[in-house]
């Protein structure tokens, strides 16, 4: 074995370098430096290397660093380093318990981490691994290392590889891990060592020495183990050999030497079993087999048997190896899996108490604290134990041959569907792959020789059959049906447990269809088919799915019409069902005045009744609707009839008003409105039983009554019809307003409500035109510009908004508190819609917020000051990149402000204070690297007390 090393450029450097410190530490004396320990090893067998330990003779590390800045601050010249070569130096105290015993100084120098610390020997006692140091001789400091290998210097001087060991080239070139003294003491030092020389031998792919062998074996070693050794010190040396070259060999070498109780060791002592290792060197054997892909077996003739296992091994790898940016991560979770596969089968901990929380099993006890795993880590093994058995019997469910069927009485004797598997593996988790590897190596260790080729072809045809079905990435599928879904499809339902198993069901017939892209299919399919599905549940359980009983009354109609109607409802309209229903819905509103308390409460009662029993019928929903429309609601708004809209309810091309347009003057031309006032709430009630695919199929007859009442003079149904427009927005697919060019009337009738102001309509009548206006506005703007290609447009119509509205709103009404608390309200919310683009607003709205936040009663009606401060927020939130330049009008604002309501007193300033200070806390902290802006708010600071008291903030 060669005794010289040769450098690279960055290497020559750094030596040059430290020997010209030494001597100038001393021309003629100076400290002897050398490369230790693992640098030398890996240039030596060829691996390049950035960490560098130099072992210093006579010196510490601390004072050879300072003499070396020294020396590039006096002496290094154009020809010399400069100092920036020397990275920040840290000195590291010693610390046992982190094999750090003596100071240690570590920097980077020319891209190489290096670590100074004076050469030294060690004394240890039988208590602790942790020995007394103290500075030694290069041949003690040797001696004192863990392998023959590790304890090669390389001195600077004399450029020379140095071996005082006598043995460590020998051992290298002989591809063995030996101690550099006698084993067993050195091993009962220190026991970690046994760790250490299993590592190198994995890493390095070599021997153990048989007589070092011998010694880790050894019971008081393994004793002594147990007693010095920190568990974060195994957990780190376990983590470098299965995230090293060949794992493998190391898992084979705790086996082989009887160190598995020892490394993997149960610390409860509610546990009395161990794990069982008899059969564990099927599974490190197995694994690496996987992970080799059988290209030990690609040489020469086969059999046909060893054809299938290699496909079978390919298989395996190619899916539960994942993709190339997920394959590392996923050995290493394999590897670590399989070191706790005797584990496996141990019984998890009974809780004593009744209700008290499940401990963790077995395996992940030993991995939590044997090696002091991370929650991660712990949570992963705890995963896998848990779906172990729920994966072997899905895998031989699915490799049942058979044709598949829906039938629920012939299901359980079939192959699993994609959605029972697709939802099995959203069950398992993310990391199911490395679940289904672990799943895998417990059957091939549970299984006796040529079984083992079994167990591995079944579970490749089973991962082939999921990687056909689409479902390897499913856990990533963006669930097409969310809670707020679920939650307006069964409104009468209290939120509970039923709504995490309502959504699983959503999932399942997503899986089911995989073509489609409606979540309106997906509620109705659950709606008819919630528990039908999941008869395993237990619905009669009154403390866990009390909720979940409730809806499955919903889903399969306990509640009958027949009984339904068998209470007295208020009054009777005759034998007529669809009469019955209307006459009900028409308490549904509690603003009618002739609707009271007892009347809306027992009106919603009996029709959410009814509906449940329809709700696994949906034709007869369909048929309920339409027929409301039809013979109840369209008959009263016929002659009123749009001149924007056609026959089909689209929009006119050529709109032209009739010469008898009804007049609101005419009684009998709008019987909706004087004759039969409670068919509008009947209409509101049939808008909230719409979906999707019902509001397309009676579109025509939905319309017109809309845009009527909408349209009508009075304020007061136009009030009403934007909470009919909000209710139809909800559910009205975007293509169909555009399709049918509805987006746009809606729009154009919309628009010249925001300016029935004071004085011309009274303020009482405006507020809440105004305030529902904008939200119908902005819901249907939303709604028409939903896709991403339609953004400019969208933000151009809130652009329209915002200044046909609120910009002129205000200049027409804006003394008016209640409107000003309006606009600035809605302000608020165009701005969180707009996004940064409001940024183009901010010369306009800047100085109506600033006239606000000024006015000299401004504390008179608190809500308009803490609206103006909300928006405030929003602007700061959305445009905070432009707002900087506004930072004096800003702040001068607040300032003043809080001037204003610092002299008030009262609990009705105490919430808008808190908002000055929020706003004013992100206005500084938008300014925080703006030195300007600090001398200004200094010089404030110091202009008057009042700002003095503000800038405390």
């Amino acid at each position: 074995m060669a005794r010289n090393i040769e450098f690279e450029a960055n290497e020559e450097k750094l030596r040059q370098l430290l020997l010209k410190v030494s001597r100038h530490i001393n021309k003629d004396s100076g400290p002897q430096l050398r490369f230790t320990g693992g640098w030398v090893r890996d240039k030596l067998l060829g691996f390049e290397s950035k960490d560098i330990d130099i072992g210093i003779e006579s010196m510490t590390g601390s004072s050879f660093t300072n003499a070396m800045k020294e020396y590039l601050e006096q002496v290094g010249g154009d020809d010399e380093p400069s100092r920036s070569v020397l990275g920040k130096l840290a000195t590291i105290q010693a610390n046992p318990q982190k094999s750090k015993h003596l100071e240690t100084v570590t920097t980077k120098i020319f891209g190489f981490d290096i670590d100074f610390v004076n050469l030294r020997k060690e004394t240890y006692t039988e208590e602790s691994r942790n020995p007394q140091m103290v500075s030694g001789t290069p041949t003690e400091d040797a001696l004192r290392r863990d392998a023959t290998i590790n304890a090669l210097f390389y001195n600077l001087h004399t450029s020379e590889v140095e071996d005082l060991t006598g043995r460590g080239l020998e051992d290298m070139k002989r591809r063995i891990i030996k101690t550099p003294l006698d084993p067993y003491q050195t091993f009962m030092d220190d026991p970690l060592r046994v760790l250490r020389a299993i590592r190198f031998a994995s890493r390095l792919g070599w021997e153990i020495d048989v007589g070092d062998e011998r010694a880790m074996s050894d019971r008081k070693i393994q004793e002594a183990f147990r007693h010095k050794i920190s568990r974060e010190r195994v957990g780190i040396e376990l983590t470098k050999m299965l995230e090293g070259s060949h794992p493998h060999q190391a898992l084979r070498l705790i086996d082989r030497l009887g160190l598995y109780h020892t490394v993997f060791s149960m610390f409860n002592d509610e546990i009395s079993q161990s794990a069982k290792t008899e059969n564990w060197k099927r599974a490190y054997d197995e694994l690496h087999d996987i992970l080799s892909a059988g290209l030990e077996l690609t040489s020469g003739s086969h059999t046909e048997s060893t054809k299938q296992r290699l496909q079978s091994l390919k298989i395996t790898r190619s899916i539960l190896l994942g993709t190339p940016t997920e394959y590392a991560a996923n050995v290493y979770r394999a590897w670590l899996l399989c070191a706790f596969v005797p584990w496996a089968r141990m019984s998890p901990i009974v809780p004593q108490k009744p209700k008290a929380k499940v401990s963790l099993r077995p395996a992940a006890l030993v991995a939590r604290d044997s090696i002091k795993a991370d929650n991660s880590t712990v949570k992963l093994v705890d995963n896998a134990v848990r779906d172990l058995d729920d994966i072997i019997q899905l895998k031989d469910a699915a490799n049942v041959s058979g044709p598949s069927t829906t039938s629920p009485l012939k299901r359980k004797h079939e192959s699993p569907t994609r959605p029972e598997q697709g939802m099995a593996i959203r069950r398992w988790g993310p990391q199911w792959r490395n679940s289904v590897m672990f799943a895998m190596l417990i059957q091939i260790v549970e299984s006796p020789g040529e079984d083992q080729n079994k167990v591995l072809a079944s579970y490749a045809k089973w991962l082939t059959h999921i990687q056909d079905l689409d479902l390897l990435e499913v856990n990533d599928l963006k669930p097409l049906v969310t809670g707020d879904m679920l939650s307006k499809a069964f409104p009468h339902v209290k939120l509970g447990p039923w709504m995490s198993e309502a959504l699983k069901i959503c999932m399942a017939w997503q899986l089911a269809n995989p073509g489609e892209r409606d979540p309106e299919a997906a509620i109705l399919e659950t709606k008819g088919e919630a528990y039908l599905r999941n008869s395993d549940i237990d619905l009669t359980c009154p403390d866990n799915h009390a909720a979940a009983f409730r809806l499955r009354e919903w889903t399969i109609g306990i509640i009958q019409p027949t009984e339904l109607f068998a209470i007295e409802p208020p009054f009777t309209p005759g034998g007529d069902p669809i009469a019955l229903i209307a006459c009900l819905s028409s308490f549904t509103h509690l603003e009618d005045p002739w609707t009271s308390d007892g009347s809306h409460r027992l009106s919603q009662s009996l029709l959410a009744s009814y509906l449940s029993s329809l709700q696994t019928e949906p034709e007869k929903v369909d048929s309920l609707i339409r027929e409301l429309l039809l013979l109840h609601i369209k008959p009263l708004f016929v002659k009123s009839q749009n001149p924007f809209l056609t026959a089909q309810a689209r929009k006119a091309v050529a709109p032209i008003p009739g010469p008898n347009a009804p007049s609101d003057f005419e009684v009998a031309n709008k019987p909706w409105k004087f004759q039969s006032p409670h068919i509008v709430t009947i209409f509101e009630w049939t808008l909230t039983q719409l979906d999707a695919s019902l509001v397309g199929a009676h579109w025509p007859l939905i319309i017109p009554p809309l845009l009527t009442v909408l349209d009508d003079v009075s304020t007061t149904y136009k009030v009403r019809g934007c909470s009919l427009l909000l209710l139809l927005l909800e559910v009205c697919p975007a293509n169909l307003l555009e399709r049918s060019g509805l987006g746009e009337v809606f729009h154009n009738t919309l628009m010249p409500y925001l300016l029935y102001l004071p004085s011309l309509t009274p303020e009482d009548e405006s507020v809440p035109l105004l305030q529902a206006t904008y939200d119908a506005l902005l819901a249907l703007t939303m709604a028409r510009y939903s896709r991403p290609d339609l953004f400019k447009s969208k933000i151009k119509a809130l652009d329209a908004i915002l200044r046909y509205g609120i910009l002129r709103g205000y200049s027409h009404a804006g003394d008016n508190v209640r409107i000003g608390r309006i606009l600035m309200t809605k302000l608020t919310d165009l701005v969180n819609a707009t996004g940064l683009y409001c940024v183009k607003h901010l010369k306009d709205l800047l100085p109506i917020i600033f006239g606000i936040l000024t006015a000299p009663l401004v504390t008179a009606y608190p809500p308009l000051l803490d609206a103006a401060l909300q928006t405030l927020r929003a602007l700061l939130t959305n445009g905070w990149p432009r707002l900087a330049y506004h930072k004096g009008e800003i702040l001068g604002g607040l300032a003043i402000c809080w001037c204003r309501i610092d002299n008030e007193k009262g609990e009705r300033t105490i919430s808008t204070k808190r908002s000055i200070e929020e706003v004013s806390h992100a206005v500084l902290q938008m300014l925080r690297n703006d030195k300007v802006a600090k001398e200004e708010i200094q010089m404030l600071q110091e202009s008057d007390l009042p700002f003095k008291t503000f800038l405390k903030l």
